[in-house]
C-alpha cells in the first residue's frame, strides 16, 4: 500500500463545504487513515447505501476509468485532532 515515490503525511485540514467546494465553516486539523480490506468495503457500502447514484455508480465508474494506479475508489477515515 505504501508508495515510496510519494511521501505520506497523515495530517490534513478539513472543513464542511458546498457541492462546489466553497467552505461553509473554518477548517480544523485532522488525521487521515487509508482504509483497507473489510473497512474499505464497509465504507463503500455505507456511502452507496446513502448515495446510491453518486457513490454506487458514478464515483466508482469514474475512478475505474481515471485511476491507472488502483483502478478503484480509495476510502479514508478522518479523525479530528
Amino acid at each position: 500500500m505504501e508508495d515510496q515515490a510519494y511521501p505520506h503525511n497523515a495530517a490534513v485540514m478539513i472543513a464542511p463545504a458546498t457541492m462546489r467546494g466553497v467552505p461553509t465553516a473554518p477548517a480544523v486539523a485532522a488525521t487521515a487513515r487509508r482504509l483497507a480490506d473489510a473497512e474499505d468495503r464497509q465504507a463503500a457500502r455505507a456511502l452507496a447505501g446513502k448515495y446510491p447514484l453518486l457513490h454506487g455508480v458514478l464515483v466508482p465508474l469514474m475512478h475505474r476509468l481515471g485511476r491507472a494506479k488502483t483502478g478503484r475508489t480509495v476510502h479514508f477515515e478522518l479523525t479530528p485532532d
